[in-house]
């Protein structure tokens, strides 16, 4: 598991291993991506 921050380099470090690796090395999206992306409806402000 590759974990960090927003703009930490996660994903292009998995793209280099992936790219060293081959068919042996699979890169799934983050979970946010995949619920934002699949009608998980995000409000317009902050909740407090």
């Amino acid at each position: 598991m590759l974990t960090g921050g927003p703009g930490a380099g996660k994903t292009a470090v998995l793209e280099l291993i992936r790219k060293s690796f081959c068919e042996h090395i699979l890169v799934l999206p983050e979970s946010a991506s995949i619920l934002f992306s699949g009608g998980f409806i995000r409000g317009e402000s902050d909740v407090s």
